[in-house]
C-alpha cells in the first residue's frame, strides 16, 4: 500500500473531532476591532450551554480592570456579559474562562482597540 493510501486510510479510521465542548462563537466587540465609540459591554456567545462563567475580565494597557461586574443567566446559558466602566481610547486585552455544561473549563482572549 502507498504512503497516500495509508495516510488516507488512517484520516478516515480517525475519530471525529466533535468533542461536545462549547467554544465560543462570537463576541462584540470582534478579536481586532477597532472601535470610534466604546462598546458598553463585552458579549460572548457560545455554542454550547454554560454552567457558569469564571472569569471575564477586560484591561486597558495599564492593566486597569474594567468590568464592572458579570451577567449570566439561565435563561440565556449561552450568553455571558460584562457591562464596562467607562473606556478611554486605547487597546483593550478581553480574557475569559467558563465551565461549559459538560463540565469543561475553557477560556481564551483576544484584544480590541477605542480610537479616538
Amino acid at each position: 500500500m502507498s504512503f497516500v493510501a495509508c495516510g488516507v486510510l488512517m484520516l478516515a479510521l480517525a475519530p471525529g473531532s466533535a468533542s461536545g465542548h462549547s467554544e465560543l462563537l462570537a463576541s462584540s466587540p470582534r478579536d481586532g476591532d477597532r472601535l470610534a465609540e466604546a462598546p458598553p459591554a463585552v458579549v460572548l456567545r457560545f455554542s454550547e450551554p454554560l454552567r457558569r462563567p469564571i472569569l471575564v475580565r477586560v484591561r486597558d494597557a495599564r492593566g486597569r480592570e474594567k468590568v464592572q461586574a458579570v451577567r449570566f443567566t439561565a435563561r440565556k446559558p449561552r450568553i455571558v456579559r460584562a457591562p464596562l466602566s467607562a473606556l478611554a481610547p486605547g487597546r483593550y486585552r478581553v480574557q475569559w474562562i467558563v465551565i461549559a455544561a459538560d463540565g469543561f473549563t475553557q477560556g481564551g482572549g483576544f484584544a480590541f482597540r477605542l480610537t479616538p
